[in-house]
C-alpha cells in the first residue's frame, strides 16, 4: 500500500476515494495526456499507485472525449481522411506483433480515431459506424499501398462513395527505397558472397543510393559513380536507381499530363532493364496507378499529418517503454494527439525592484 504524499493535498477533508484531490488529478492526468509521460513516473512524484492516476487518466479521458466529441463524427464534417497503419506492439517470443490502424482528418491535422487491427474487416466496421452523411462528405482519402484499406474505403455498403484515394508521394518513394535497398543486397551476396562490410563498395553507397539526385553534390556523386564501378558489375543496383529516380518524376511533374509521360518512361525502362525487383515495383505502381496519379486530382493531397501523428504516438510509446492494452494504448494516443488541452499559463509576478525599462535603462517601481 503507498502512502499518501503530503505534497498532493492541504487539507485532508479534500482527499477522494482515489487519495488524491481533484486539482492532483487533474494535474496528473494532464500530465500523462499532454506532456505524455509515463504513468508509473507521475504516480511515484505524487506518492500514490500507479492505479491511481491511470484511473484519474481514464476520467479525464472519458469527459475530454466527450466534450471534444472525439468518439463521434456525427456532429463534426470531414473533407479529408489519411489512413495508415502502425505496429502496436513487436513481436517477441511469446507474442505476435500487433497492428493499430490510425485515421487522421488531415484537414485538422488530428486523429479522428485508433482503432485495433489493419484489416479491411476493422476498417469496414469503423466506416460501417459513422452516418451515412459523415462518409458523402469525405472527398480525399490518402492511404498507404495497402489493398485491405483500398478494399474498405471503396466498399459499396459502407465505403466513401465520394472519396478520390490518392497514394502520396512518401509511400511510392518508400517502395522504390526498398526496392533499391533488396537488388543492393542481393548484388552483394552474388558478388562478395557475404552481407555487405564496411569496406564494401556498395555498402558504403547504401545511403546515397536512396538520396534525391538533385541533393546530391559533385563528391557524393563522384562517390556513387565511383562505388557502381567497383561494385555493380552487371550494372542492376544503377539501374534500380534509374529507375527510383524516374518514378519519383511523376510526383515532381507540373501537371497530370506530364505525370502520365513520366509514369510511361517508368514502365519502360522497367521492360528494359527486366531486373526482378524493378519489375515487382513496377507491377505495384501498376495497380495503384489511378491512386498514383488521382495525387494531381486532389491538389497534391498528402498522408503527412498521418506521418506527424505518428512520429508523436512513437514519442509516447518510448517514454512509456510499450503497452499491452489496447484500450489504455488507444486513451493515451488520443490524449496526446487529439486533445486540445486548456493549460493557464502562470502570471508573470514582477520583483521588488519593479519593471525593467531598456530605453532607460532602469528598474521602474
Amino acid at each position: 500500500m503507498f502512502r499518501e504524499n503530503p505534497l498532493t493535498c492541504t487539507n485532508a477533508q479534500q482527499l477522494s476515494n482515489s487519495g488524491l484531490t481533484e486539482r492532483a488529478r487533474a494535474e496528473a492526468a494532464r500530465q500523462v495526456g499532454e506532456l505524455g509521460r509515463p504513468v508509473a513516473q507521475v504516480a511515484r512524484e505524487f506518492g500514490v499507485g500507479w492505479e491511481t492516476v491511470m484511473r484519474a487518466v481514464k476520467d479525464t479521458a472519458a469527459r475530454l472525449f466527450a466534450d471534444q466529441q472525439l468518439y463521434t463524427t456525427q456532429t463534426r464534417t470531414c473533407v479529408a481522411i489519411g489512413v495508415d497503419e502502425k505496429v502496436m506492439n513487436r513481436a517477441t517470443r511469446g507474442r505476435r506483433r500487433r497492428y493499430v490502424t490510425v485515421i487522421v482528418d488531415l484537414t485538422r491535422r488530428r486523429p479522428l480515431d485508433i482503432i485495433e487491427g489493419r484489416s479491411r474487416k476493422v476498417l469496414r466496421a469503423w466506416l460501417a459506424a459513422q452516418t451515412p452523411s459523415w462518409r458523402a462528405g469525405v472527398r480525399i482519402a490518402a492511404l498507404d499501398p495497402a489493398a485491405p484499406y483500398r478494399a474498405a474505403l471503396t466498399d459499396p455498403d459502407v465505403g466513401l462513395p465520394n472519396a478520390t484515394l490518392v497514394l502520396d508521394h512518401f509511400h511510392v518513394s518508400k517502395l522504390a527505397n526498398a526496392a533499391i535497398d533488396d537488388v543492393r543486397r542481393r548484388v552483394q551476396q552474388e558478388t562478395t558472397g557475404h552481407r555487405g562490410r564496411k569496406e564494401d563498395p556498395l555498402f558504403q553507397i547504401r545511403k546515397l543510393l536512396l538520396l534525391a539526385d538533385e541533393r546530391l553534390d559533385e563528391q557524393g556523386a563522384a562517390r556513387l559513380k565511383t562505388a557502381l564501378a567497383a561494385g555493380d558489375p552487371y550494372e542492376e543496383v544503377g539501374c534500380t536507381h534509374v529507375a527510383k529516380e524516374l518514378l519519383r518524376s511523376v510526383y515532381a511533374a507540373g501537371d497530370i499530363y506530364a505525370a502520365r509521360t513520366a509514369l510511361g518512361r517508368f514502365y519502360d525502362w522497367a521492360a528494359t532493364v527486366q531486373i526482378p525487383e524493378v519489375t515487382r515495383l513496377a507491377n505495384t505502381i501498376d495497380r495503384w496507378s489511378d491512386e498514383v496519379l488521382a495525387y494531381y486530382h486532389t491538389g497534391r493531397a498528402s498522408s503527412g499529418p498521418v506521418e506527424a501523428v505518428n512520429g508523436e504516438i512513437e514519442q509516447v510509446d518510448r517514454a512509456a517503454r510499450g503497452f499491452r492494452n489496447f484500450h489504455h494504448y488507444r486513451t493515451r494516443m488520443l490524449l496526446k494527439t487529439a486533445v486540445s488541452w486548456q493549460t493557464p499559463t502562470t502570471p508573470r509576478l514582477r520583483g521588488r525592484a519593479g519593471q525593467y525599462d531598456p530605453a532607460t535603462p532602469a528598474f521602474i517601481a
